[in-house]
């Protein structure tokens, strides 16, 4: 996950507790250090998701500079549920969350967006070469055998940074592709790209799940 973020709160830290030495009440520079541990707890409770250890979406506000997104959704989840139960559901999602995370570089976010669905936010990444790791990472689940036979298959939307264009707007188009993935067949990436050179009928970016 992102150590820029990381490297950026850590130093805020350092700087105060390398001024505690001026601090002359023992009992005032414990109560620093107290409050310090709590904000890192704090830090921690908001920016992660705590079943799948991926950050959760409030870390997209803190995002200024990214080239690449990643919409990943998890093919037919619901099923997963129904059949297997809850407790293998949630094993599906950390294991997902998990493999995305080791397939990411340390400035690139993986975030948790929602139930099955997670973001990857790319910091100096072509398309293609996104393209090629989210295909690889498709490609290392048909490996996966310790889930009690299931198979684990993802729907990726990919979307690239244009002059203009927010981050929410960003992740808007990548939602498109990943509607067109699901509904050409799922287990695939698509780029919001595609869609418009290919010029997919509109039916094919809707209803995705």
């Amino acid at each position: 996950m992102n150590e820029l973020y990381n490297n950026n709160i850590n130093e805020k830290v350092n700087k105060i507790i390398s001024k505690l030495d001026l601090v002359e009440d023992d009992e005032l520079k414990d109560l620093i250090l107290e409050l310090i541990e709590e904000y890192n707890n704090l830090i921690s409770v908001i920016k992660v998701d705590p079943l799948t250890g991926a950050y959760n979406r409030r870390i997209l506000n803190r995002i200024r500079d990214y080239t690449t997104i990643a919409i990943c959704d998890i093919d037919n989840f619901k099923k997963v549920n129904d059949t297997f139960g809850h407790v293998v559901g949630d094993k599906v999602l950390r294991l997902v969350a998990q493999t995305l995370i080791q397939n990411s570089r340390h400035n690139d976010y993986v975030c948790r967006f929602g139930g099955d669905e997670f973001v990857v936010v790319f910091c100096g990444a072509s398309e293609k070469s996104v393209i090629n790791r989210m295909n690889a990472i498709l490609k290392n689940f048909e490996s996966i055998t310790d889930l009690e036979g299931l198979t684990i298959t993802l729907s990726v939307g990919v979307s690239c940074y244009s002059d203009g264009l927010s981050l929410n707007e960003a992740i808007e188009q990548a939602d498109k592709a990943l509607y067109a993935a699901k509904n050409l067949g799922k287990n695939q990436v698509i780029s919001y790209h595609d869609i418009k050179q290919k010029h997919y009928n509109k039916s094919f970016i809707k209803n995705k799940r």
